[in-house]
């Protein structure tokens, strides 16, 4: 599969297990020699990612970037450096996540809830701390032990809350000792924010590149017109996208096909 160089393309990543190699955004260093390769042959770059812009905003400016960034898995898109971009925020409002989160006594079933706002982050340690909560939620994310929320309670809490919500279970951690649910506003995801982008930059979907590796990535896997996946991503992604790499994310797996896919362009 070999691109065109006379034909622009939208490179799009997730970060965490996927174009990061730890928690701590450290990153192969094959992965800022792709970024700049896609720059510098005429192709764009962007970010999309379930975490928040304060915290995305430390690996942009790492990898010196210039275009828009998706965060709490599409629910927030902007560009900081283009004020004409049609960007959008769907926050969750505070009432309706205390709510959720009541309902389902989820505080005290938790390790820990994170309450993430556009430029806010709390920790949740009991119920009684919610009343504390004064902003809108980009997401919540709910760390509880593993096994300890099934996939039918998941499954209930988006059917009794579509309207409002969308909960998505994680694996967290290698030794699989903790799940985490990440709470976020319905009907968005990273397909719908890849696709956004795409359009203001008149890139049909066959020339989107986006690499992943977990479940928040499907629907962008879907959209794209070429997907890969890193070594590590869970095996349902392998299942779904065109490409799976030898390599894991920590082994700059990302990195290294961009590179090269921009050398071997025809």
């Amino acid at each position: 599969m070999k691109l065109k160089k006379n034909e622009q393309y939208l490179f799009v990543t997730d970060l965490d297990g996927t174009f990061l190699a730890s928690a701590d955004a450290s990153m192969n260093i094959a992965n800022y020699i792709a970024v700049k390769k896609v720059k510098e042959s005429g192709n764009l770059f962007a970010i999309a990612t379930g975490r928040s812009w304060w915290w995305t905003k430390m690996t942009y400016e790492q990898l010196e970037l210039d275009g828009p960034s998706i965060q709490f898995h599409g629910a927030h898109v902007h560009h900081p450096h283009d004020k004409n971009f049609d960007g959008y925020a769907n926050l969750i409002p505070a009432e309706w996540a205390k709510e959720i989160l009541k309902k389902n006594d989820i505080p005290s079933r938790a390790v820990k809830v994170q309450w993430f706002g556009l430029n806010k982050h709390a920790e949740i340690i009991e119920t009684e701390d919610l009343k504390y909560i004064d902003y809108d939620a980009g997401e919540v994310t709910i760390y509880v032990k593993h096994n300890t929320v099934s996939d039918e309670e998941v499954e209930k809490m988006n059917k009794d809350f579509g309207d409002k919500i969308i909960v998505r279970k994680f694996i967290s951690g290698q030794d699989g000792t903790l799940d985490f649910l990440a709470i976020s506003a319905p009907k968005t995801n990273k397909g719908t924010a890849l696709e956004h982008i795409a359009k203001y930059y008149n890139i049909p979907r066959e020339r989107v590149i986006y690499f992943g590796d977990n479940i928040n990535d499907l629907e962008a896997i879907e959209y794209a017109g070429i997907s890969v996946a890193p070594s590590n991503a869970k095996d349902f992604v392998k299942e779904k996208v065109d490409i799976v790499l030898e390599k894991s994310n920590k082994e700059g797996a990302i990195g290294r096909e961009i590179i090269r896919m921009i050398d071997e362009a025809e």
